[in-house]
Formats: structure tokens, sequence, C-alpha cells
């Protein structure tokens, strides 16, 4: 293949010539055909009957494409095929459109502008001061990190790049998300795949679109920028990011959680909790404990790109991989789109794209650099400086940390209350009243139930407050149009969340899906517990002991307690697996294959209370002993036990 980007460009043309008045299109073609089946519904003429057969699968299809066509500019992605919501599409992306159009601006000395020119200027001008390299502060010599990239990690980054990895990066992606500057989607690049040979070397062109954070954006710290990279950039980019991520784990340190593999965004929400618990419970001893929340305002557009290259020098990385990098950091050139109008070019000299697969892993190599400081802070006692360095003079209070409660006390209510919010926010919104039966049952599943997610990951929430959000749902669901949500309510909601082949609709028990989301946390501890955050729990409550034993303690904290009610989940379903016996406990703990429970029911043996499996065993020999074991035991767990297979490899449970 030729220019790709030539191509691309002039495909881009054909497309956009084919694609004007194709609204329009869709509505006169609709008409026409609505109306040949009307005139000739009632005529017996074998002619005109297969008229209306064509006539139907045509309207079908068109039908389908319009729905598509308002599908992609809405960018709905929580709807599901199979649900004809046309007019909703069209009222979404109308809305979209008029939501994103900027009137006026406030600069920076407080000047309102309100013509296209000036607005234009004030958009240049704050892009090209926030994209400005400024003065550094240099860090002489990188001591602060240790190199963890060894030379097998670097031949596997810059191992040959085989056609398959372009392609599951091309898939990987969602199909209408929004194009870059080339106008294609990866919906595109997906239905032409096999046509696509060689990618083009210059394609770093990037379009920023600004989204209003309130309803009248006065100044442009009211605007979220959106970086709209071409989807071929994109495809080049995840590419590197899906070779970078399988060695995140053994790079970046048990601290940061978000962003890899393994790892989740809440294991710091439980972290930051039972360390704030534990520093606002403590009440004696002399050296006291500080606690320091930093929010960095546009942490992505102030990443200086000679800190990244020095980071990724002193971790490990060899210098062919590092130029691949910062080629796609370095060579970007921004256009800024609003209004209908397109700013620029303008050419950063510092920053990430937050579109750009690769920013988020390349932020936290940055991030890296602030733990590896601090911890060297911590390890030459020099703590006692960060308090005068960033000015903090107030104690610990109840704010949030990404996203949640910080503290929780008596009125847990109270705390969680801004569940409810966002989940009225979502089921009072006005175009819900255009969504079919089938069209609410979606919004249910995928968005309104989604909507204390987050939250249930890591906190218990009240009971009283699980049943408010069903009987909001509820009342969502059999409400119309007319009665705003009023309507006879002819089930209720525990009837609702009854499986569909029984006669429900297969939502969800609110309660019962937060103590499943709180026993996978229960289970991370469990299952990995050299994470950070699990080894936290064990220093806090079960230092000598383990999870599955552990008492719920004295004055614990609200996610301890979360986590600890969450354990009968576990102990219904988890059995050891035979492996390495000398700490399974015959009668205390689940080790049998029998399904519904996992213990032996057998009486306890006077003298013999504290036996582990390994005791069954003939001493010196991987054999039971069948003997002591028809003694011990009933025929039931007899049975149980000699069905068990024998390992021969030492496994540790």
């Amino acid at each position: 293949m030729g220019d790709v980007s030539s191509c691309l460009d002039q495909c881009g043309k054909a497309l956009t010539k084919w694609g004007s008045g194709l609204n329009q299109k869709f509505t006169r073609d609709i008409a026409q055909c609505k109306a040949v089946i009307e005139r000739l519904r009632d005529s017996s003429i074998p002619s005109d009957i297969e008229t209306v057969k064509e006539k139907k699968i045509e309207l079908l299809k068109l039908l389908g494409q319009e729905e598509d066509y308002w599908c992609q500019r809405s960018k709905s992605f929580w709807l599901r095929d199979g649900d004809a919501n046309t007019k909703y599409f069209h009222t979404a992306a109308s809305t979209r459109k008029m939501t994103t159009r900027i009137s006026r601006l406030m600069d920076d000395e407080g000047n309102w502008h309100d013509d296209p020119s000036s607005l234009c200027q004030v958009v240049q001008d704050y892009f090209r001061k926030l994209f400005s390299l400024s003065p550094s502060h240099a860090i002489d010599g990188f001591d602060f990190v240790d190199c963890k990239v060894s030379d097998s990690d670097n031949e596997k980054f810059l191992s040959p790049f085989s056609f398959e990895e372009f392609k599951e990066a091309v898939f990987q992606m969602h199909s209408d998300k929004s194009p870059g500057l080339d106008g294609l989607n990866p919906a595109f690049y997906q239905k032409f795949w096999p046509l696509i040979e060689e990618f083009p070397t210059s394609l770093n062109d990037t379009t920023i679109v600004l989204i209003p954070k309130c309803e009248s954006p006065k100044t442009m710290k009211d605007l979220r920028p959106i970086s709209l990279c071409n989807v071929l950039y994109k495809i080049v980019s995840k590419v590197l990011a899906n070779r970078l991520k399988v060695l995140l784990p053994n790079i970046i340190s048990n601290a940061q959680s978000t962003f890899v593999p393994g790892r989740a965004i809440t294991n710091n929400v439980l972290v930051a909790f039972e360390l704030i618990h534990f520093m606002r419970r403590k009440q004696k001893g002399k050296v006291g404990e500080v606690a320091l929340k930093i929010d960095i305002s546009r942490a992505y557009d102030w990443v200086d790109w000679q800190f990244l290259k020095l980071m990724m020098q002193k971790l490990g990385f060899f210098d062919k991989w590092i130029r691949l990098i910062m080629l796609c950091v370095t060579t970007v050139s921004y256009s800024v789109a609003f209004n209908g109008m397109e700013v620029g070019p303008i050419i950063p000299g510092r920053g990430l794209r937050q579109g750009d697969p690769l920013s988020p892993y390349l932020f936290i190599l940055c991030a890296e650099g602030l733990f590896a400081l601090m911890y060297k802070a911590g390890k030459e006692d020099v703590k006692a400086r960060v308090t005068s360095m960033f000015g903090v003079v107030n104690p610990i209070n109840t704010e949030r940390y990404l996203g949640l409660p910080s503290l929780i006390g008596r009125k847990k209510k109270e705390v969680f209350r801004f569940i409810r919010g966002r989940l009225w926010q979502r089921l009072q919104g006005w175009k819900s009243k255009l969504l079919p039966r089938t069209g609410k049952e979606i919004l249910i599943k995928f968005v309104a139930q989604a909507v204390p997610f987050y939250c249930m990951n890591t906190f218990m929430i009240p009971v009283s407050l699980s049943k408010e959000l069903e009987r909001m749902m509820n009342s969502f669901w059999w409400g119309n149009s007319n009665s705003n949500g009023g309507g006879i309510k002819w089930l209720r909601w525990e009837k609702l969340c009854v499986r569909k082949e029984e006669g429900g609709m297969g939502f969800r028990d609110m309660q019962a899906f937060n103590l499943a989301m709180i026993a996978k946390q229960s289970w991370n501890i469990l299952s990995n517990p050299y994470a950070l955050v699990c080894r936290v729990f064990k220093a806090k409550y079960f230092p000598r002991g383990d999870f599955l034993v552990a008492q719920c303690g004295h004055n614990p904290s609200y996610t301890w307690k979360s986590i600890w009610h969450s354990r009968i989940v576990l102990e219904k379903g988890c059995r050891w697996r035979i492996g390495n016996e000398q700490h399974i406990r015959v009668w205390d703990d689940p080790w049998l294959k029998e399904m519904g429970n996992f213990k032996v029911d057998s009486r306890r043996v006077e003298g013999l209370e504290d036996i582990v499996v390994s005791d069954l065993w003939i001493p010196g020999h991987k054999e039971r002993d069948v003997e002591m074991i028809h003694e011990l035991f009933g025929p039931r767990d007899s049975s149980a036990i000699l069905n068990i297979p024998l390992s021969y490899v030492k496994r540790t449970g």
C-alpha cells in the first residue's frame, strides 16, 4: 500500500461527501417506503404483494441504519443492540451538541470575550501557556531511583513487533469512540483491517475538544480538554502500552495500585482508610503521625518530558525503547476545536495526552519517582520537613479520598448520601422518558445499578440506603412519561430481581450485590497475602493468625468490619486444596470435597482436638492411614477423606 495517510485522507473526504445530508436522506427514504406500503397494503395483485414485502425489508434496513447513525453521534455506549431508540439517540446527540457550545469566556486578566476571534485567542493563549516548558528544578543523579528493568525485560520490549499485536490493539478499542483529525473512528479500521499493511511515520496530530464541566462555563478552567488522537496513532501507541503494562508489576512499587495489572484503585482506598483510622484513634506515644493528601492539578499536562526520560533511563530501560516512547510523546501537535472553529497548531513542550493509551503508564512511571523520593526521605528521617515544604496546617478531616469517604462516623447513611444523589440525577433525566421498556431495562442494569458499584467495592452501605436505591429504580421502571415515575408498581423489587427464566427481570438485590463485592476484597486478602493492602490488614487485625479465623477486634475501622462480615460468603464456598497438610486443622478447617459442607461432621475425639491433616498420613509415606481414618470418622467423612486424590508435589494449600 502506498502512503496510508494520503489514502485515508482521500477516503475521509469521500465519506464526508457521501455522508452529507444523510439524516435528510434517511427521513426521505423512510417516508417513501411507508407511503408505498400504505398505498399497496390492501391490494391483492401478486406484483403489489411482492412490492410490499420488498419495501418492508428495505424499511427495516433503513430504520436500522438510521438508529446506528444517531447511536454513533450520541455516544451512548451503555445501550445494546435490539432496541429501537432512534428518538433517544437523536435527542442525546442534539443535547451533546448544545452543551458543548461555548458562548463566552473570561481571560486571565478578568476580561470577558464573546466574539469568535477573541474566543480563539483566549483558548490559544491558555493552551500555549499550559504546555510551555517551565524552568524545572534538577534533581542531581536520580540516586533515589533503583534500576528495576532487567536485560531480559528490555529484550521483550524490543522484540520485533508482529502483525497480530497491531490487530489485537485495533480490536481492543471501542468501535464508536470519537475519531481524531483523520475523521475515522476505530470501527473503520476494524472493518477494513485486512486492507491495512503498513503505517505512516507522522500521525501525531491531535485535536483537543473542550467539554464544559458546568452549565455556564466562565473561564478555561471550567472546560475539560479531551484529546482526540488519530486512531492509526493509537494503534501504534496501544501496541507499546500492551508491552509495557505486562512488566509494570515488577517495576512499580506496591504503594501504587492504579493502572497496574493485578491491582485495583480500591486497594489505595482501603490502605488510606486504615491509616487515617489508626491516626484518629491513636492516643498514646511521643511520636506523632502525619498524612499528606496531594491533589495534583492537571497532572498529565504538567509532566516534564526530560524527567520522564531520566526516570526511564534510571529504571533501566534500553535507549531504543526510550526513543520509541519519547517519539510518541514529543512529536505531538495540537489543534483546539470548539464552536465549529479550530485553533492551532500548538506545539507543546511538556505534558501527556489523556486520550493516548500510553499516558496512564507513563504517568505512574513519573509518580514512581515521587514515591522513591518520599521513601528516601523516610529512611533519612527528614519527614518533618514535609510539613513546612507543603505548608500543611490543617488536621485530618472527613474529606474524601479518590471519591470515597476517608472517615466514617455513626451517621453512616449521611456519609453515603451522595450515592442517592447520583442515582437520582441519572433516573430523573428528562431524556429517560423517551426510552421504551427494553431501553429502561438496559439503563437500570448497565447504568443505574453501576452508580454505587465503586463505593460497594470498599464499604458495606447501610441496608436502609440499599432499600432506598431499590425503591428509586423500581419507581423508574414502572413510571412513564405522564406519571414521571409515579405509575403503579405491579411487582416488588424482590420479584424483579428473580431471573428472567423464573418470571423476573434479573435486576440486582443491592444488599446481596454489596456483600459479594466486599467478599472480593476478602478473597484478595486470602489469595494475595503479599499485597500492600493485605499486609496492612494482617499487621493491624490478625498479626499472629489467619484471616478466616481473625476476630473483628476492639474499635475496628468500618472497612475492616465490612470485610470481616463478608467472610461468610467465602466460608460457604472455600476449602483448602490438599498439598501442604501441616497447617490444615482436621476439625475446624474446610478441606473435604463433599459439596455443601467442606468440614468434618464427625464428633471430635478427646485428646486429638488439635490434629492436622498430615497426622492422618502414615509417617514417612505419602499414604493414608486407612485404619486410623475409619476409627476416627463416620462413614460420610471417611469416604470423603479416602476419595481425595493425593498429590506428590508439595503445595501451600
